[in-house]
């Protein structure tokens, strides 16, 4: 018997898992600044290095790099003052794979990803691409990406061909851009309303590469999701978090008002 989980279910679980995840962590991002106008980014230098050194020293808080991945993720979620609100788009996607994996779907698997661009000449490259995001896959897509990792685990110079994201089916999560789409608008969107962030030239082509998923076990998972019940997809969505915040369009308005106030 074939699995009812359809695209659309994806798409629906996706929304919600977007809405929870900057419901409870608006956080204040520095690459972000770069979507803004060249104008606006040169009022604003002075706020944008600030931020900067804030996402660093929160990075060194939370030991974001090295040591165990189960405690730095319950530091992350454990975020409470102003100054920790902060974070790119690598802090906000660890922080949603999570709340993905706190509420499991059927034929719904979270994989994190990155973008690359090929030019006309078939070269592909990141430069000027360091940016994660999540996908949401059916059993079969998850299937070739872990048996992908798996064979790369086994032997790290194989070359293996990266598995092709079902176009259909893959649902693409992206909190730091504070959008979901399939496959195809999230390459528009990228080359088009984040092209001041990522630069990618118009004869070039996007495409999306899953990343190998962090394991957390089983005991662990159960103790997140007593530790942080407001992270639970299928409660009511006026549960009040865990820590007060702004919404996410009052705290866009309050760095581009600060940006503003600087040539007042």
């Amino acid at each position: 018997m074939q699995n009812p989980v359809t695209f659309a279910d994806r798409y629906k679980f996706g929304e919600k898992l977007l809405r929870t995840t900057r419901r409870n962590y608006p956080l204040r991002s520095y690459t972000r600044c770069w979507t803004y106008s060249p104008e606006t980014k040169e009022k604003g230098v002075i706020q944008m290095q600030h931020l900067h050194n804030q996402i660093d020293s929160e990075r060194d808080r939370v030991k974001k790099f090295g040591g165990s991945y189960f405690r730095y993720i319950t530091k992350m979620l454990g975020k409470k003052t102003s100054e920790q609100m902060v974070g790119n788009c690598n802090d906000y996607t660890d922080i949603a794979e999570v709340v993905a994996k706190m509420n499991p779907q059927k034929n719904c698997n979270c994989f994190q990803a990155t973008i690359r661009k090929r030019n006309p000449n078939n070269l592909v490259s990141s430069e000027g691409l360091d940016h994660n995001l999540l996908i949401l896959v059916d059993d079969k897509t998850a299937d070739s990406i872990n048996s992908y990792f798996k064979a790369k685990r086994k032997n790290p110079n194989a070359k293996i061909s990266v598995p092709r994201l079902n176009k259909q089916n893959t649902v693409v999560v992206d909190p730091w851009g504070d959008f979901v789409s399939n496959v195809q608008q999230a390459k528009v969107r990228y080359k088009s309303f984040f092209s001041k962030a990522f630069r990618i030239p118009d004869d070039h082509k996007v495409f999306i590469v899953p990343e190998e998923t962090f394991p957390i076990r089983k005991e662990e998972m159960n103790v997140l999701k007593e530790k942080f019940p407001n992270l639970d997809i299928k409660v009511p969505e006026n549960l009040k978090p865990t820590e007060k915040s702004s919404p996410v369009s009052k705290l866009l308005a309050y760095v581009k008002n600060a940006f503003a106030n600087l040539s007042a």
